[in-house]
């Protein structure tokens, strides 16, 4: 280990200073307004909103398991296949989509709902084994398609022939995996499945251990956004909580697990090190951290260690977690507010629910943008509407407007999924809110799903 000089202490003392006493760069809007919803919105509408929405979202799913957020219009298996190849952040939203798809279990039933977990995992366990090394994961992987270039940065897997995969995975990735594969083993009671989930998530965070907690590519190399630590480098003393928290979930919950007595040892050196105290530490207080990236993805390191951690470190991710949404409320962010609500009795519930009810009502279950919008920053929170039709919605600047030009039409070739309104609404459901109060979504469990199953997809459970 690399042992820090006196000028190297100095240095990043200083730096500390500056980040402490000086303005950030770039300045964001700063915490929200309360959101209240319209009266008349209920939550029956969400309901069959929701189930338009969920019935189509096997048309995003490629045949390898991942979330194609982003894909040409009417793909097909070869189609999906290929243009996940361009997405950096198939791994994230996999395993949110995978567990909004453990939350529905819990509440319908649906059988619908455990195939998708099914497919969802497989997805999930390819990502941790396409790159030869298991447990290293990438960031997206398929097949390339007859014809058709070659995408940029992928390379050959070794292991799997015939797929290729994007190989810079960065701490947001890993974030959203251990996220979905800890709400299987939270909402899920199907012992296979549970195995499954316990056992890729298992293989990662061996991984991680070998690998000196820092994300690597195929070929061992550190990669740029991989590290993860318990503190600020040369400073033991100030915690890294948004970088302690994404990788310390995984062990923080297979080390509270039966089983393997590995997880428990390596998870209680951890704590030794510092990992489970630095979770309270968000560094609210600096400007560059509050952006919704920064605050989605430790949202999602911090929420499965409430979910599965012990008594001490759900208390801290806890605190954690109250520390960023009280920087980020009103900022029209159902995704992360859901989080909130799944895992933390003491908040303000009715304004958690407020702001994800009136926020799924208008966000639009459109999946296909305007062509040649542009992207303006206003210095202000925009509403949900004012963003646009996006990728994933709780991840972008929170005062970034997408206008449209005068007189646009649809994109006649991009679609995007509405995985990110599902994802907030089934973890609220999962905590109890937003149920109708009469009519099919009061049922309990409510009828199943008929879904549009593409012809090319097998039956449920292959």
């Amino acid at each position: 280990m690399r042992r820090a000089t006196p000028l190297s202490r100095l240095f990043a003392a200083a730096l500390l200073g500056a980040l402490l006493f000086a303005a950030p760069a770039e300045p964001g809007p700063g915490p929200g307004r309360p959101i209240r919803p319209k009266p008349g919105n209920t939550d029956a509408m969400l309901w069959d909103k929701a189930q338009r929405i969920q019935a189509r979202m096997w048309h995003h799913l490629s045949p390898e398991g991942l979330l194609v957020y982003e894909h040409g219009q009417g793909a097909g298996p070869d189609g999906l296949s290929y243009a996940v190849l361009s997405l950096s952040d198939s791994a994230i939203w996999t395993g949110c989509y995978l567990g909004a798809q453990a939350c529905r279990w819990s509440v319908t039933r649906d059988p619908d709902a455990l195939a998708q977990v099914d497919h969802l995992l497989r997805g999930l366990d390819f990502l941790a084994q396409v790159t030869g090394t298991p447990g290293r994961l990438c960031r997206s992987a398929g097949r390339l398609a007859d014809g058709r270039a070659r995408p940029r940065n992928v390379v050959d897997s070794p292991s799997l022939p015939g797929y290729v995969f994007q190989d810079d995975v960065s701490r947001d990735q890993l974030s959203g995996v251990v996220f979905g594969l800890v709400l299987v083993l939270h909402y899920v009671d199907d012992p296979a499945l549970v195995a499954r989930a316990e056992a890729t998530l298992g293989v990662i965070a061996r991984r991680l251990a070998s690998d000196n907690m820092w994300l690597r590519n195929s070929k061992g190399r550190k990669t740029e956004f991989g590290e993860m630590r318990a503190s600020v480098e040369h400073l033991p003393m100030v915690k890294n909580g948004p970088l302690a928290a994404i990788g310390y979930a995984a062990f923080s919950v297979m080390g509270n697990r039966p089983g393997d007595p590995w997880f428990r040892k390596r998870k209680d050196s951890m704590d030794r090190d510092g990992w489970r105290n630095a979770l309270t530490e968000q560094h609210t207080w600096l400007g560059s951290q509050i952006t919704m990236t920064n605050v989605n993805m430790v949202t999602l390191g911090l929420t499965p260690i409430v979910l599965g951690g012990d008594r001490l470190a759900r208390d801290n991710a806890r605190r954690g977690l109250r520390a960023l949404y009280a920087a980020s409320r009103g900022w029209w962010n159902a995704g992360t507010c859901a989080c909130h609500l799944l895992v933390d009795s003491k908040v303000d519930r009715r304004a958690l629910v407020d702001e994800i009810r009136a926020t799924l009502h208008i966000m639009s279950e459109q999946e296909i943008p305007f062509a040649g919008t542009r992207m303006v920053r206003t210095g202000r929170v925009v509403n949900i509407r004012e963003r646009g039709i996006v990728d994933w919605a709780w991840k972008i600047h929170v005062d970034a407007a997408r206008i449209p030009p005068p007189g646009a039409t649809l994109d006649p070739v991009k679609t995007y999924t509405r995985a990110d309104w599902l994802f907030a609404y089934w973890l609220s459901r999962a905590a109890g809110e937003l149920t109708p109060e009469s009519g099919p979504g009061a049922q309990s469990p409510p009828p199943p799903l008929v879904v549009d199953r593409p012809p090319w997809m097998a039956a449920p459970g292959r």
